[in-house]
């Protein structure tokens, strides 16, 4: 979900008026004669005209031009999406520029006059319902032609082409758009139109990344770079060094996408680009948010939340709420999660963003699925499954298809040995549902989509106790991205469960250090606990202890940078089990080796679990500054504050001298009479 999340926000942003579906060529055919809109007719002008325009409106500028001359047009948009048509004195359609993405887009419409006459060019809203938006419009240049023109012309007319292969959506499309970009590639050089040339390697750059093809991205946009740089637009350079750090963040590469990140941040600080701020402090949050540092993600959000409002920038905004909301989901803190999301989905309706509309409904699927309320779940997954169609968002119907495949899955692990006909009749119906995603995605070039719907078939297969197709599903994973950790893990979890420790340790173990390369701490403590857990299967108690403590030590240092209480204590309750295995194996210890002092070990984990509730609750209080409230009250509330964190100080040491028992039970009861007391005074 979050890989889908950060390709559409990435598609949105990094290249700008990139033309994003293939509903807005849908919507443009089903406009007609018939479709009745309220034309405002103006002469086009060298001077800027900067407007406001709705759905239901068209506004036509118009050019008075003889025969031979050559004319270049500025179009620029934001906050609603456009269709630029060219018309001829003849009223026939020359060729049209498509504007769609709803934040913002830029043109340029150039043409050569064949005769004398007005040329007219219309703006006209994707969208005949929506919020109003603004433009601005501007001759850039007008003159007899010269043969070079002949050149431009057909430069632009094969990018207006190619952008109108990728709105397809497929991986043809794509393909083909590549071709025309290339070719206009090769005529920008020929004119030496840099900026144009630039331009164009940004577009080449993101249809290779749209293909999985990272290696071609990150040439394309390192030969834009230096282009920019020559040419001094620190705004291009600073989406061109996003764009490259998006496409190592798209491999995993995340402290090399950090790296450029943190080049294109104070850039976008210099030129007071607010929206290009919140952009990149938002994709920063992702990183961190991954990589299982949720307080500095929180920290890089809430600095591009009031960034967004302050640029007027809705879209951005449901971006940041959104990603609260993801953040939340990843913390089992599903209320909160469910509470941006209904901040989120509002913002999306009122812009007409569908796509977001969208993943918005599909994330609270996911909280109700992760609830167990499989019923709502799956209603939330059919309104969003319902959008994604109505607007030919592909990669959207292919995730929720993979999400309700999941859910068939879990219902059929539920049933009851009593039920094997529901049961069964649960997992044909995830098979339906994963081979209709599986199809999108292969359609669209999906290549990590493929991937996670092929895992998600093989857990299906595993649940209908097909284990050789399961285990085919998940090599097809790993034929797909042979070093892709999460997949080595899973073919560690098959092989765990089939019994075969030692082969579940040789995936765990290929696997781990891609998550320490990648800086995935949550993921890496997830393979050492699953490693502790096979070692201790296999009677190998000490390693199993090293690898528990290990795990254990990344989660206690992961926890401490969360700011709030309450997110920490949603934490240690979602991650218990790492305390679980490691008093596990400490008895284990212990019954082989009595005399070593294993059961106090034990004994300390499972206080010090209990201990840091206690702590937090303690910690918490010393920053909490009621105003109002009696003296005296706030006085006691202190001294019992005291009190309480010197006997369980005291309670600590106690536990590790195996001769304090009896003193230990005393200071529990005082402990439990001075907690009783403090909540009174709360």
């Amino acid at each position: 979900m979050f890989r889908r999340l950060l390709a559409i926000f990435t598609l949105l942003t990094t290249i700008e008026g990139s033309a994003v579906s293939d509903s807005v060529a849908s919507t443009m055919a089903s406009r007609s004669a018939a479709d009745a809109v309220q034309e405002d007719v103006r002469p086009l002008q060298p001077a800027p005209i900067e407007r406001e325009i709705a759905g239901g409106e068209r506004h036509v500028y118009q050019a008075e031009m003889t025969a031979g001359q050559y004319l270049r047009v500025f179009v620029a948009q934001r906050g609603i999406g456009l269709t630029v048509p060219l018309l001829g004195p003849d009223g026939q359609r020359i060729f049209e520029v498509a504007l769609p993405n709803p934040a913002q887009g830029q043109a340029r419409v150039s043409l050569i006059s064949q005769t004398g006459g007005a040329y007219r060019i219309a703006l006209t809203p994707v969208k005949r319902e929506g919020p109003r938006g603004r433009y601005e419009i501007k001759i850039e240049e007008v003159r007899g032609a010269v043969s070079q023109d002949d050149d431009r012309v057909a430069a632009e007319r094969l990018i207006a082409g190619g952008d109108s292969q990728r709105t397809a959506g497929s991986a043809e499309g794509l393909a083909r758009a590549i071709e025309k970009y290339r070719s206009a590639l090769a005529l920008w050089r020929k004119l030496g139109e840099r900026k144009e040339e630039a331009d164009t390697l940004l577009l080449l750059g993101s249809m290779s990344h749209n293909l999985s093809r990272p290696a071609d991205a990150l040439d394309y946009y390192n030969r834009a770079l230096p282009i920019w740089r020559s040419l001094g637009d620190r705004g291009k350079e600073a989406q061109t060094l996003s764009a490259i750090g998006w496409t190592y963040q798209s491999t995993d590469e995340l402290h090399r996408a950090l790296e450029y990140y943190d080049q294109a941040l104070p850039i976008r600080r210099e030129i007071k680009d607010q929206r290009g701020q919140a952009q990149t402090l938002t994709t920063i949050g992702q990183i961190y948010m991954s990589v299982g540092e949720p307080q500095r993600a929180i920290d890089h959000f809430n600095q591009a939340l009031p960034l967004a409002r302050e640029a007027g920038d809705k879209i951005q905004v449901a971006f940041a709420l959104q990603n609260f909301a993801f953040l939340h989901i990843g913390l089992d803190e599903h209320q909160t999660a469910l509470d941006y999301l209904d901040r989120a989905l509002p913002l999306w309706r009122e812009t007409g963003h569908g796509y977001g509309e969208a993943d918005a409904l599909n994330s609270a699927g996911i909280i109700y699925e992760k609830l167990g309320d499989f019923e709502k779940s799956l209603e939330y997954y059919d309104r969003s499954l319902k959008i994604a169609r109505h607007i030919g968002y592909r990669h959207g119907e292919s995730e929720v298809l993979s999400n309700i495949g999941i859910v068939y899955w879990s219902l059929g692990q539920l049933r009851q040995s009593s039920e094997l006909v529901q049961q069964a009749s649960d997992y044909y119906k995830a098979l339906d549902c994963l081979n209709q995603s599986l199809s999108i995605r292969r359609a669209t070039n999906q290549r990590l989509g493929e991937a996670e719907t092929l895992n998600n078939l093989g857990l299906v297969y595993e649940g209908l106790g097909e284990t050789d197709k399961a285990l085919d599903h998940f090599n097809q994973v790993l034929a797909i991205s042979p070093g892709q950790a999460s997949a080595l893990h899973n073919m560690g979890l098959n092989f765990y469960n089939r019994g075969d420790n030692r082969r579940a340790l040789e995936y765990w173990n290929q696997a781990l250090p891609i998550f320490r390369e990648a800086g995935k701490r949550a993921d890496e403590a997830l393979t050492l606990l699953m490693i502790a857990g096979a070692q201790l299967r296999l009677g190998n108690l000490n390693e199993a202890l090293g690898n528990g403590k290990a795990a254990l030590a990344i989660i206690e240092s992961l926890r401490a940078k969360l700011a709030s209480t309450d997110v920490r204590t949603s934490y240690q309750v979602v991650n218990r089990s790492y305390y679980d295995l490691l008093i596990d194996i400490l008895w284990r210890l212990h019954q082989t080796n009595p005399a070593e002092g294993h059961d106090a070990a034990a004994l300390e984990i499972s206080e010090r679990e209990r201990a840091r509730g206690l702590l937090d609750l303690l910690s918490e209080a010393r920053i909490d500054i009621r105003q109002g409230v009696e003296p005296g009250l706030l006085e006691r509330e202190r001294m019992l504050q005291r009190q309480l964190n010197a006997k369980e100080q005291y309670r600590m040491r106690l536990i590790a001298d195996k001769r304090g028992d009896q003193q230990r039970t005393a200071v529990e009861k005082e402990i439990a009479s001075l907690v009783n007391d403090y909540q009174e005074t709360r």
